[in-house]
């Protein structure tokens, strides 16, 4: 998934369409319900990102990428670093 200014700002402000593609907006609503409401994750959401073509890999990818910023937002938050932007 390549993001652009466009994409960038459109994720800043919570307006996915009809900057992503229709894979790229469901990877980002699935991966904000697996930071936000985990434990509704079900086969079903899963089952609708493959029948998007979505394959695992692109899955892991889109995981592995929410996991990384929860790590490092928890870290910074534990450390008391200060957001200098």
């Amino acid at each position: 998934m390549r993001f652009n200014e466009e994409k960038i700002a459109g994720m800043l402000q919570n307006v996915l369409s009809p900057v992503f593609t229709e894979k790229e907006m469901a990877l980002i609503k699935f991966a904000r319900k697996a930071n936000n409401d985990w434990h509704k994750i079900s086969e079903t959401d899963i089952k609708e990102l493959f029948d998007l073509g979505i394959d695992e890999s692109e899955l892991l990818e889109a995981f592995g990428v929410m996991e990384m910023f929860i790590a490092f937002n928890r870290f910074a938050d534990v450390m008391g670093i200060e957001i200098d932007f």
